[in-house]
């Protein structure tokens, strides 16, 4: 019996030590669920120029760590990427261009980016592009402008029209299928198409779409919060456009100089038009188109001229001299400088600070 009720005794002591051990297993296994995940590291973005790093900051949020290619404070057409710039879109997750032939040299990038580990995103696709021009020894002048009657029919190049090539608005699928890109076939001194597609805010707000879908693609589970970011932006953007839409009723002239001709889908957009003294990719004008430009500042009494921030234009403040006009700051948002940078200037900010000056020069406000 004692034999008996020692044995029954450390039976049930061996039972009741495993089942708390058993609890303690569950115990831990919970607290391990319980422990958040470790945050999935951050996309990594690569994006030509301020305008595409602003906007993919802002709509990927925390999710997205992004580079600009060009460095602050650099001219965007005189930039040359080096081998240093192609080892950092190759190391990215997504490298967003401007496309429309901005980026002369992405041919370069296509022969060293493998694109099953960097998408590459051409944010014109789907964009109604503008036709390029370069300057011509013509009797007319090419203005670069969008009457009332292009912004509501849109004035891109139709499918098989001189350019031999399809609108990109119409043939979005094809070219992304296609790997297409409007580059491949532009030359550098006669582009295509015009490049300034991130001077129009209904372009932005179609190019956000398209970094918004792209982020999502590449992090499925953040698709929420990319769309709720660019939800975001675009009601600033239309904010910041019904305002200037109401201060365009009061303007007295529909024109406006510019350095650069780089303001033409704004142009279409409001039904107005710039007249420019250099080039889309700031070419310089002949001796015949000065003089023609000269000629029309002053007939119409054009009091401003809107120049570039960051590119000394020597022609342009040529023509100020002989026409008098007031110089005024009409940044072209190509790019901004380190100072800006590091205040954190968005985009948006500076569009606004466009407008404002815009509204000076078509008379619509009083100057400073």
């Amino acid at each position: 019996m004692l034999v008996a009720l020692v044995a029954f005794v450390a039976a049930g002591c061996g039972t009741g030590a495993g089942t708390p051990k058993e609890g303690a297993g569950e115990g831990k296994t919970n607290a391990a669920d319980a422990t958040p995940k470790a945050a999935a590291k951050p996309i990594r973005a690569v994006a030509t120029i301020y305008p595409l790093y602003d906007l993919v900051k802002q709509i990927g949020g925390d999710g997205v760590l992004v580079e600009q290619l060009v460095p602050p404070g650099a001219a965007p057409h005189d930039f040359e990427p080096t081998p240093g710039d192609i080892r950092k879109i190759a190391d990215a997750d997504v490298y967003f261009y401007v496309g429309a032939g901005f980026e002369r040299w992405l041919d370069k990038v296509r022969a060293n980016v493998d694109p099953a580990k960097t998408k590459l995103v051409d944010v014109s696709v789907g964009l109604d592009l503008l036709p390029g021009h370069a300057h011509e020894d013509g009797d007319e002048l090419d203005h670069g402008h969008g009457d009332e009657a292009d912004a509501a029919q849109g004035s891109g190049p139709a499918p098989g029209d001189a350019h031999g090539m399809a609108a990109p608005g119409q043939a979005s699928e094809t070219t992304q299928e296609a790997g297409h890109d409007q580059s491949d076939e532009t030359p550098a001194a006669a582009p295509s198409y015009d490049p300034h597609i991130w001077l129009s805010i209904a372009n932005l707000k179609q190019i956000g779409r398209t970094m918004a879908a792209a982020l999502a693609d590449l992090r499925p589970e953040d698709k929420a919060t990319f769309e709720a970011n660019y939800d975001a932006l675009a009601r600033t953007l239309d904010r910041i456009d019904q305002a200037f839409r109401d201060g365009l009723k009061a303007a007295k002239t529909r024109q406006f100089v510019v350095s650069h001709q780089a303001f033409g889908y704004l142009a279409r957009d409001y039904g107005l038009e710039q007249i420019s003294i250099s080039g889309l990719m700031n070419e310089d004008p002949t001796p015949k188109e000065l003089q023609a430009i000269i000629d029309e500042i002053k007939a119409k009494d054009i009091r401003y001229i809107g120049f570039e921030s960051l590119t000394e234009n020597k022609i342009a403040r040529q023509v100020q001299k002989e026409t008098q006009a007031r110089a005024v700051e009409l940044s072209t948002l190509e790019n901004i400088t380190k100072e800006q940078l590091a205040r954190g200037v968005h985009l948006q900010d500076l569009i606004e600070q466009n407008f404002d000056t815009l509204l000076v020069m078509l008379g619509a406000r009083e100057g400073r």
